[in-house]
């Protein structure tokens, strides 16, 4: 019953009012319009991700998407099945991220704290070695590891083909390792 509620609040009122007041700017309607859908958006990206942390990042950047491309909506008729589709995209993204990352509980793993000076030796040597290599290797490194980008969002980003960013970062890594080398 709450389901049907739910729908029915969403399907039976005139959102075109709001969005219209939200395309141009107006924070205050743009909430009226999401506010009512919010749970709902949870639920559905709760289902797919199976986390409720996960499930509510993805619903805040859904939001915040929504937020910055409302003027790209060509029919605001058509607003929900535009947020559902945004929320499933942004739901599929966050589980190819999760696959990348390998979780091992912590009560399995026997942790013995590093000694400080000794990872503060490594981290200066480390960035010493970074600030030798030249802009484009370091570019190419931060968007890549840092900023976790895939391959092909790395070439996106910086205009080049997938194979040269592939060679690169081939070339970079390298250039890393000769100048770790030399720190030691």
């Amino acid at each position: 019953m709450e389901l049907i509620e739910d729908l029915g609040e969403v399907v039976g009122s005139s959102d075109d009012g709001l969005i219209a007041r939200a395309r141009a700017g107006d924070t205050e309607a743009f909430g009226a319009l999401v506010a009512p859908r919010l749970a709902r958006s949870v639920r559905m990206a709760q289902a797919i991700l199976a986390s409720e942390a996960d499930a509510l990042d993805v619903v805040q950047e859904t939001f915040l998407s929504v937020w910055v491309h409302l003027a790209d909506l060509r029919d605001p008729s058509r607003f929900d099945a535009w947020l559902n589709q945004t929320l499933a995209n942004r739901s599929r993204d966050a589980l190819r991220r999760r696959s990348r990352v390998r979780e091992i509980p912590v009560e399995d793993v026997d942790v013995a704290r590093p000694d400080p000076s000794i990872a503060s030796l490594e981290r200066t040597a480390l960035l010493a070695a970074f600030d030798r290599l030249s802009v484009p290797d370091r570019q190419i490194l931060v968007l890549r590891h840092l900023e976790g980008l895939s391959t092909e969002q790395v070439a996106g980003r910086l205009g080049i083909p997938v194979g040269t960013v592939k060679s690169r970062m081939y070339a970079a890594r390298r250039a890393l390792e000769r100048a770790l080398e030399t720190q030691r």
